[in-house]
């Protein structure tokens, strides 16, 4: 299946194919409400309820959507749970973004995503907030075994960040 969907694609058309897939993973969250049109059609009421889902829909996922992302290259050094959340939280999401790299993506997918888009955002907004709150953040006393481990997690959580990164810009490289 995977060398008859890749049959006369260059890389300049597979990252455009990628691109549309990605664009259509993240940024149609609601398009499945034009598909679940009854066979009559949809009156007015029909008509103003999909518009409002449409809308309520981007009110509250564009900014998950835009937090998540900002997450996804930020690092969370406050304390080691923290730690693990987000590096736990930035595999599973890359994981999860490799379907539309690989296969036609569309807003039903974006829902197994969703929960952890939640995680990612929140844990980045509470690192935030505690930075400007003006309270000094002290980091916790650790041994010296969950030191070592809190120096791997960060540098695994770089790792993962640059690998997010990369791939978005080398895909905008081949796009053009």
């Amino acid at each position: 299946m995977s060398a008859y969907a890749l049959r006369d694609l260059d890389r300049r058309d597979y990252a455009r194919r990628a691109w549309w897939n990605i664009g259509s993973y993240f940024f149609l969250p609601a398009n499945f409400v034009r598909h679940l049109t009854p066979l009559e059609g949809r009156g007015t009421a029909g008509l103003v309820g999909q518009y409002a889902l449409l809308g309520v829909t981007y009110v509250y996922y564009l900014p998950l959507l835009l937090t998540m992302l900002i997450s996804m290259v930020r690092i969370q050094v406050r304390s080691l749970e923290a730690q693990i959340l987000d590096t736990l939280t930035k595999i599973a999401l890359l994981a999860l973004f490799v379907q539309p790299l690989v296969h036609v993506a569309g807003s039903r997918y974006w829902t197994t995503a969703g929960p952890l888009f939640m995680i990612a955002a929140a844990g980045f907004v509470r690192e935030i907030s505690l930075r400007h709150s003006g309270q000094a953040v002290v980091r916790e006393r650790l041994n010296s075994r969950d030191d070592a481990l809190s120096r791997w997690l960060r540098t695994i959580q770089y790792i993962l960040a640059g690998t997010f990164g990369a791939v978005l810009v080398v895909l905008g490289v081949l796009a053009i």
